[in-house]
Order: structure tokens, then sequence, then C-alpha cells
């Protein structure tokens, strides 16, 4: 058995200490391009990013970072470069003449919308945290929950989407019951004054014989105002002897009650 002098020992100890410092370093750069790499929706290097409406958005709780990009490259080629980088198994599906690419990655989720533009492709891509993903859920289902327990008996919520940017939140809300307009109109009223804004004025409708017996009458807008809250809601009738209901409502972030 070979006996290191300590010369040897030293030595030998200094050339451990550099490559474990070595592996610890290139350990951390590799977590810290881990983690910008899931902060930053990744694009193509070749591609150009363009500006959108908003780089960060929130959508019915879920937090959502958003790149907008030219590539000279078709979409096909394009597809093929987010296969490679996410790898399999890549969801895709088609709407109109947009691809959309779905993957889990790095403890997110991403979306790829790909669209042709002239020679090249024009993307959107956008990045949410799973868990961001799962809280938004629930919080989703019990907003709805929420809502559904105030609409007239019988109605069917059909949607009911929030979304923050620049500070403002905004909600949209849209469902259908078989009551008439009228009853319709005072339930908003009722459920708008509780979120705290008062009717301004309505346009449209207007009482008719047709309305007092509960057969359909014409659409009516109604325009609802608060402290930092406005709300715009509108009441028709449907080929299906039912009333529908769309509702927008917005909120300056701060002013909620």
């Amino acid at each position: 058995m070979h006996i290191f002098s300590l010369a040897e020992r030293q030595k030998r100890g200094r050339f451990v200490v550099r490559h474990a410092c070595l592996a610890l370093a290139i350990a951390a750069l590799a977590a810290a391009f881990s983690a910008q790499a899931a902060d930053h929706p990744p694009i193509p290097p070749e591609a150009r990013r363009v500006d959108v409406d908003a780089t960060t958005f929130k959508v019915n709780g879920v937090t959502s970072r958003v790149s907008g990009f030219i590539s000279p490259r078709p979409p096909s080629s394009v597809v093929k470069w987010y296969r490679q980088q996410l790898g399999e198994p890549l969801a895709e599906n088609k709407m109109g003449n947009r691809q959309i690419l779905g993957k889990e990655w790095a403890g997110q989720y991403i979306t790829v919308q790909l669209e042709s533009a002239g020679q090249g492709t024009k993307g959107l891509v956008s990045i949410a945290s799973l868990k961001d993903i799962q809280r938004g859920h629930d919080a989703e289902l019990a907003a709805r929950e929420r809502w559904q327990n105030r609409l007239p008996n019988g109605s069917q919520l059909l949607s009911r989407i929030e979304s923050v940017d620049a500070g403002q939140t905004a909600t949209f809300i849209a469902f259908v019951n078989g009551h008439d307009e009228l009853l319709n109109q005072e339930s908003l009223k009722r459920i708008l004054r509780e979120e705290g804004l008062q009717l301004e004025r309505t346009t449209g409708g207007g009482v008719s014989p047709a309305a007092a017996s509960g057969r359909a009458m014409t659409g009516t807008t109604m325009y609802f105002k608060g402290s930092g809250k406005e709300g715009m809601a509108t009441v028709f009738r449907t080929g299906e002897a039912q009333t529908a209901v769309i509702l927008n409502l917005t909120t300056v972030t701060g002013s909620e009650q």
C-alpha cells in the first residue's frame, strides 16, 4: 500500500476541494439556468421578440407570463423546435389557423400558439405554475358556486372568467334561465347592489304588454357604477324561450369590498 507524504496529501486535498467547488458551481449555474428558463417562456433562438398587450396577466386566479415572437421559419419547423426543447409527449391541437402546443415543464405548464405570418411564423407563448393552476382551479370552483347561489332559481351559469391586468380586475359572467327579463333585471340590481354598484341607467327594452305577460321583449342594457367599479349587463330573450344575461364588471385593484 502506498503511503502518501504530508505534501502529497495536501496536494490531493486541494485537488478534491477544487473539483468539489467546481461541481457545486456547475450545479448552481444549472439551477439558476433552470429557474430562469421556468420564469421566461422559451422562444426559438432566431426569433425576434415582439410586444404583447400584457407580459403578465391573471385569469381565474392563474398568473401567466407571456412572450410574443416572429420567426422566419415556417410553423412546421417551429413546432419541431418546440418538440425538441420540451420533449414528448406534447399536447397538440388545431384551432382555426392556429396550432396549439401544451406541455408540463419544470413545474410549469407552457402553452404555445403558432400561426403563419408570411413566410414565417407568429407565436405567443404563455407559462404558468402548476401549483398556481391548482389553486386557481379551486378558487374558481368556489367563485362559481358563490355566483350560482345568488342567481334566480333554475339558472345555468354558462361562463365565468376573471382577469387581472394593469391594476384592473375584469369579470365576465353569462347565464340563462326560464324567467322573464324583468325578474332577471331585478335580480341583477340586487346582486350588484351587494357588490357596491348602483344602477345608473338602462337602454332598450321597456315595459310593454308583452313583457308584463312574460312574453318576449326587446333586449335591455343596464349600466351600473360604484366606487372604483362599473358594470354593464345585457338581458335578452333567446330563441329557446329562455332569458340570457351577459354581465361585464370592472374593478380597480384595491377598491374591492
